[in-house]
């Protein structure tokens, strides 16, 4: 009864902010919302699932509500989630004239979906199944004074019922099954039956349209002309999620067959809703379609057999995608604008930087996060399918085969989409000339951010960064325990690499980055994946050509015919029309619906009019009260400030008495209250010190200088070589004057009675005090010789610097030439210009990288040759070891002189 109590509590504060004219009336959702959170965290806490509530609704239809610990879990979720999007939108829609409809809205879909998660019978988890559908419908379209919102919420609420018709075929077999809809009796079936397979497929059906799956995925990109604040409650938390919460709680009445069916529909969802994701250019679009693609990613877990997998990633997958969505509402707010190519150079913001780079980093998989364990476990999970093909048969293990390699390339999709996203509003250049510091962003928007990110580390839901392991969010629900091998890890960060670099590769290594990507949508593939398969256009020419291929049908059958076709088959265009139907529908259905409204009329005097009434006269109980406080408290309090200003001015009236004397002896007073005042606060100046600077005004920082970023690189490149040139000649001295190798048969014996001190002049040890200074000299060289390579590499990066902004003016000033044939001629010029450029920095390029690989080996062998010369008793071994790596030294220098020699010169004079 407890978990019911909770559960209603946002029910509660929606409709007192719908039904009372309060002034802080769009609050009370939220704190209703978090009593119901505080509610749910102590039945957590204290384990009490044993809590059931029935009702005997008529005949033997009742309704159960129940809770287990996943239940419980996925009430924190949802309802954390809904309290953080309510603190958002305080902010957010703080100049909406219609708040207090849009909180009871939200209000309202909280508590649906409270509903939804309890329900213990399929009858009432279908009633608070339409009432999400409801609040979906009236929060998407909640501008309805825009044509798009309305049509994208009838396209949500229109698909959304297609697919309802699953569940109302699943009770009918449930019915029919069993003669109750209790959902115990589909956790434990006794045997397969037709209504089993009936039942399972229904709920696929439903959960298929619910949780946007192909081919119901079109209305979920469309659903965003609602506002942000939706987008994130419904995608994270809400609407999307109930059908894959609902495979959950049906899953023992899931067949293979339809299991499978889940696993293709759910792996192509995630391929599809990748690539999607991909093409896009308007952000809140690409969200939506990751939405699609993460969804498919659970799907396919629970068509793999393991329902704990997809919902944990549910779980994990609810915080970082309400992350993201809040954070876009910012981006969106700061730039004016949806579409990413417009903006660019959002590193700026750090707050807003630091928050979506954590989300996002919890969508693409990062290691660290709790959506890098989720998605591995999904994917651990169509891999353990996969162990065994000779059970599964033949064409079950290669379909496994093939599901699992496309969620592989769905993960690879990820990581380049979310990579994607990232650069362009983030790592870019600023594409736009809106002020970001300039537009303000309320401290309740930020709050409500942080509170979810809290949740996208992987500390949150387990104690270990590889695999799950039992954690303060997670020890109540059963955990897939078996960690993801070690090749599947390996392949795992391989494709999240990938995608990264190949984003990286197209949006940060170009400086025109969109005109290649303009590029790639002219091929048929990107096309194909930016307009999702073409199913919109696919589905309005079926809706729009449905009346006319009848029409043509009942032609054909009339000239088929051998005899007098019947009327109806002659003139069917007439009466089979969908107007003609629809009046025949109204005649029978007429009576019925004027009965049924004054029934309807009945209960709404009982039920709702007496409460309204109710509520009216306290109302005006609480009017007149407040008018009393008004008269008594507020207005006494202005009365009794006037009265006291009043005597106040009647004494200080008294100073002004006219005489002349009082005023020069006031002013006197106070010029000497102003000048010991001023005395005790000076200080003394030391004249002696340093002189007062004058603060100058901060100079602009000129633009960068092609030329000078060039010479400076040639230079410091010339030096370079210079003193790899003289290291080289020492080297090759140092190596003569060492003294051959010399045979084993030659060396002193052990039982030789000459001391060590006076050894031979041309014995091994002879040459040691030498060849310490030498490898000290070359110690000091090789930091010299690296310390000169590390000014070319910052020469290099300046001068990489003044190339993409020497060219982009060098196009500025292009694009104002008048003639076009000139500006042709010089854009082409420039292109040319900047195609050379980019030939003699890729094999400088190259050429630092080489150089810099010899440099760290030398300086290597260098210790080595250092820890040869230092031993203890210097023999023929050491000093053979020695004249190895002074020889690999002189090999090495010879090999880095070569390299810097064979560098092409650039031509600056040529591009200036």
């Amino acid at each position: 009864m407890q978990t019911l109590l909770w559960a209603i509590l946002p029910l509660a504060g929606a409709l007192i902010t719908w039904l009372l004219p309060l002034n802080r009336g769009k609050t009370v959702p939220a704190w209703a919302t978090l009593a119901a959170l505080g509610g749910f965290a102590y039945t957590y806490a204290v384990q009490d699932f044993s809590d059931a509530v029935r009702w005997q609704w008529a005949w033997q239809i009742a309704f159960h509500w129940a809770a287990d610990a996943k239940a419980v879990t996925m009430l924190l979720m949802v309802n954390f989630v809904s309290l953080a999007v309510q603190v958002y939108s305080w902010g957010y829609m703080r100049h909406e004239p219609r708040q207090r409809d849009y909180f009871a809205l939200l209000g309202l879909f909280t508590f649906a979906m409270n509903m939804l998660i309890i329900s213990a019978d399929l009858l009432s988890l279908f009633f608070f199944w339409e009432i999400v559908g409801f609040c979906s419908w009236a929060l998407i379209g909640f501008w309805r004074e825009k044509a798009p919102a309305g049509m994208a919420a009838n396209k949500a609420f229109l698909i959304n019922r297609l697919a309802d018709l699953g569940f109302l075929a699943a009770l009918g077999g449930m019915w029919a099954a069993y003669g109750l809809f209790d959902l115990t009796m589909l956790n434990s079936p006794s045997q397969a039956t037709v209504w089993h397979a009936l039942i399972g497929g229904g709920l696929l059906l439903a959960a298929m349209g619910k949780s946007a799956q192909f081919p119901f995925s079109v209305w979920l990109p469309d659903a965003m002309q609602g506002p942000t604040p939706v987008s994130a409650l419904m995608h994270a938390a809400t609407m999307v999620v109930a059908g894959v919460f609902l495979l959950m709680r049906v899953f023992p009445v899931l067949g293979a067959d339809i299991q499978m069916l889940a696993l293709w529909i759910g792996s192509f969802t995630a391929l599809l809703g990748a690539a999607a994701a991909a093409t896009q250019y308007d952000l809140k679009r690409i969200l939506a379609y990751s939405t699609i693609s993460q969804l498919g990613l659970m799907l396919a877990a629970v068509g793999a057999g393991n329902p704990n997998a997809a919902f944990l990633h549910l779980l994990t997958h609810g915080f970082y995608k309400a992350a993201l969505f809040l954070c876009a509402g910012v981006i969106i707010h700061t730039a004016h604008t949806q579409d990413i190519r417009q903006m660019g150079g959002m590193m700026q913001l750090k707050p807003l930087f630091i928050l979506f780079t954590l989300a996002g980093a919890g969508l693409a998989g990062v290691p660290l996060t709790a959506g890098f364990l989720s998605k591995e476990t999904v994917l651990h999970t169509n891999l353990t399918g996969l162990q065994d093909l000779s059970g599964l048969g033949q064409y079950a293990g290669l379909s496994r085969l093939i599901c699992f390699l496309m969620l592989l390339i769905a993960s690879l999709g990820t990581a380049f989409y979310t990579a994607r996203m990232w650069f362009l509003v983030f790592y870019s250049r600023k594409r736009n000339s809106v002020d970001y510091q300039a537009v303000k962003t309320s401290t309740g928007e930020y709050a409500a951010i942080v509170a979810l990110a809290v949740f996208i580390p992987f500390i949150a839901f387990s104690l270990s960064p590889l695999h799950w392991l039992e954690s303060l969010l997670t020890f109540r629900i059963a955990l897939p325990q078996a960690s993801a091998p070690l090749w599947l890890l390996i392949v795992s960060l391989a494709l999240l690499a990938g995608g990264a670099a190949f984003a990286w590769r197209i949006y940060c290594c170009r400086i025109n980055a969109l005109q290649q990507e303009a590029d790639l949508a002219e091929l048929p593939a990107w096309r194909t994946a930016y307009n999702f398969l073409y199913l919109d256009t696919i589905y309005y020419r079926l809706w729009q050509h449905t009346e006319t291929a009848f029409a043509r049908f009942l032609a054909w059958k009339h000239q088929t015919a051998n005899n007098q076709p019947p009327k109806v088959w002659t003139e069917g265009s007439k009466y089979l029309t969908f107007s003609a139907i629809g009046k025949w529908l109204e005649h029978r259905s007429l009576p019925v619906l004027v009965a049924a409204s004054r029934r309807v009329a009945a209960w709404e005097q009982t039920l709702l009019d007496r409460p309204i009434d109710l509520l009216a006269k306290t109302a005006v109980v609480v009017g007149h009260v407040q008018a009393w406080l008004d008269r008594v408290a507020v207005d006494g309090i202005i009365r009794g400030i006037y009265q006291t200003i009043g005597s106040m001015g009647k004494r200080i009236r008294t100073l002004q008495s006219g005489k002349v004397q009082s005023y020069y002896l006031m002013a006197l007073l106070f010029l000497l209250l102003l000048l010991a005042v001023l005395l005790t606060s000076c200080e003394p100046v030391n004249r002696e010190g340093e002189e007062a600077t004058v603060p100058q005004r901060a100079e602009v920082a000129p633009p960068p200088d092609l030329a000078s970023a060039v010479k400076d690189f040639t230079e410091n490149r010339a030096l370079l070589l210079a003193q790899v040139g003289n290291l080289a000649q020492e080297t090759d001295s140092t190596l003569q004057t060492l003294p051959p190798a010399t045979n084993a048969d030659d060396e002193p014996s052990a039982a030789d009675d000459t001391p060590v001190n006076n050894a031979p002049a041309n014995s091994p040890e002879s040459f040691k005090s030498p060849l310490e200074q030498k490898v000290e000299a070359w110690e000091r060289e090789w930091e010299e010789i690296l310390m000169r390579y590390e000014q070319m590499r910052t020469s290099f990066r300046t001068m990489a610097n003044s190339r993409d902004y020497y060219f982009e003016q060098m196009n500025n000033e292009t694009a104002q030439i008048s003639d076009s044939r000139l500006r042709r001629a010089e854009f082409k010029r420039n292109s040319q210009a900047l195609a050379n450029f980019n030939r003699s920095y890729r094999q400088w390029y190259r050429e630092l990288g080489e150089v810099q690989q010899r440099l760290y080996r030398g300086r290597d062998i260098r210790l080595l040759m250092r820890t040869a010369v230092i031993r203890e008793q210097f023999d023929a071994e050491a000093l053979g070891n020695v004249r190895k790596y002074i020889a690999e030294t002189r090999n090495l220098l010879q090999q880095t002189d070569s390299l810097l020699r064979a560098g092409n010169a650039i031509a600056a004079g040529e591009i200036n």
